[in-house]
Order: C-alpha cells, then structure tokens, then sequence
C-alpha cells in the first residue's frame, strides 16, 4: 500500500488508475467521433439543401413533389437508412451500395460472387 502511494501519489490501487485512464481515453476518442459525424451531417445536409433547390429550379418541382419522392425513396430502404442492395465492408464493415463494386468509405474492392 505504501509503496503504491509513493508511486502514484494515491491510495487507489494501480489497476483502478490504469482503467481510469483507458475510459478517459475512449471517452476522448468518441467524443472526436461524434464530432466528426456532425461535421459530415452538416456537409450532408449542406449537399441534400441545395441539390433539393436544383431539382426544384432545373425540373420545376415543387416541395410536395419533392417530399413525396424521397418518401417512396425512403420507405423503399431498409430503415430509411440502407441500401437494399447494400453490401459489408469486409474492412471496415460499413454498409454502401453494390453498385459501386469497392467501398466508399475505406476504398477496399469487394469480391461479389454473383450466381447469376
């Protein structure tokens, strides 16, 4: 116990600081990732705003059109959310698109074993 003061100036045990400090740790790198992620939903939704705008400009349509397009979109994913011929990432495990034929996330090329 005493040699465990002197060493890290508390009475806690070692193992207890140690976690501590990987949770602080992971805390840290999580927080950096949702920060990450808002910055991409802004740039995303940045990007949706205003090719909304040029499909309302170039094909005079107008927002109830609109909204009703990408509600069929929508309803017709899984979730609203995937691609319903999305594939894993075998990298990175992110769902995108098989139509892309490599991951637009980590750029790994995805072998698809088409039986057709």
């Amino acid at each position: 116990m005493w040699s465990q003061f002197f060493l890290t100036g508390s009475s806690r045990p070692l193992g207890s600081t140690f976690r501590e400090g990987n949770i602080r740790q992971e805390l840290r790198r999580t927080q950096i990732e949702i920060a990450e992620l808002e910055i991409r939903f802004r740039k995303l939704n940045s990007v949706a705003q205003g090719l909304w705008e040029i499909l309302k400009v170039e094909l005079d349509l107008e927002d109830d059109v609109l909204s009703e397009i990408v509600s069929r979109q929508a309803t017709s994913n899984q979730n609203g959310l995937e691609p319903i011929d999305a594939l894993k990432c075998p990298d990175c495990y992110r769902s995108f698109s098989k139509r892309t034929g490599s991951c637009v996330y980590c750029g790994a090329t995805v072998v698809q074993n088409n039986l057709f």
